[in-house]
């Protein structure tokens, strides 16, 4: 039943999917060309990807189709979004050879880990998934267990990396106790006015990759991002804007990013980060926006 009613929701989608708008999307000439980083010895995933939660999370379909078809290859989705066959059903329509694509998929806390990746692939209409993160710590010996258990299926080739996500400084280094294979990726709450010191300087330290999935915060926290005199003036030295200074920052700061934006346009623009670089007194200044 789990496996028909799948294909009829991807079915559905694949009819439902606008005419205009694949057309809007096939006749745009620019792409992103986004960098990889290595996250583990044979490991490596896009710098950027876009993210498919938050108060988009109904538009998921429309946001991985447009991504893909402007050369994004990152994916980040969870199983508590609720819309993974949605995600699914846009890698399907896409077209892209799955051996291009670097999908990121989340775990809700410690527990029914075999579960929860079958779960997973099912949703996506995926054979393999590239990255699992536990989300959320549950008691230590219980994290540990379920870190044996995505270690195993590291070693059977159902998943290629593992990481977590939102874990405290004690957690991370009680899970770094038993792990044989270490996180290769923490997926944090940052942005330039939420540095993170504290759990970015914990991690780094075990050699494990951050990724930002808030890289402007709440609504409200962007709109201070944007309209901050500080932002404004570097945006206005390398004539960009004040969003790609805050994306811009992060990466200088050596973390990878999780965009959330819905629109191919905006998209674009947030991707395109890596045509200039911030210079050591602007980064000085937009780490005290965070020190304050």
């Amino acid at each position: 039943m789990h496996l028909l009613a799948s294909v009829s929701f991807f079915m559905l989608h694949l009819r439902m999917a606008g005419g205009a708008r694949l057309r809007q999307h096939r006749s745009i000439r620019k792409q992103v060309h986004i960098p990889n980083a290595t996250i583990s010895d044979d490991v490596e995933m896009p710098i950027i990807s876009i993210g498919t939660g938050g108060n988009e999370r109904g538009l998921s379909f429309m946001i991985v189709e447009a991504w893909l078809s402007i050369g994004g290859r990152g994916i980040d989705t969870s199983y508590s979004n609720w819309n993974q066959y949605d995600v699914g059903a846009a890698i399907l329509r896409s077209g892209v050879p799955r051996e291009e694509l670097f999908i990121t998929t989340k775990i809700p806390g410690c527990y029914a880990v075999d579960t929860y990746v079958q779960k997973n692939l099912e949703q996506l209409g995926l054979r393999y998934l590239d990255m699992v993160l536990l989300e959320f710590s549950m008691p230590y010996r219980l994290c540990a267990k379920s870190w044996h258990q995505l270690e195993k299926l590291v070693e059977e080739g159902v998943i290629r990396a593992i990481g977590v996500s939102n874990f405290r400084r004690v957690w991370l280094g009680a899970l770094m106790e038993v792990a044989t294979v270490k996180p290769a990726v923490h997926q944090i709450e940052l942005s330039v006015f939420h540095p993170n010191w504290d759990t970015v300087e914990v991690s780094h330290a075990y050699n494990i990759k951050t990724q930002a999935y808030t890289p402007f915060g709440s609504e409200s926290v962007q709109k201070r991002i944007v309209g901050n005199a500080v932002v404004q003036q570097i945006a206005q030295n390398h004539k960009v804007t004040p969003r790609q200074v805050a994306l811009r920052w992060l990466l200088q700061r050596q973390h990878l990013l999780v965009i959330t934006s819905v629109m191919v346009k905006h998209q674009l623009i947030d991707a395109d980060v890596f045509s200039f670089n911030l210079l050591p007194e602007e980064l000085d200044e937009l780490d005290r926006l965070g020190d304050s």
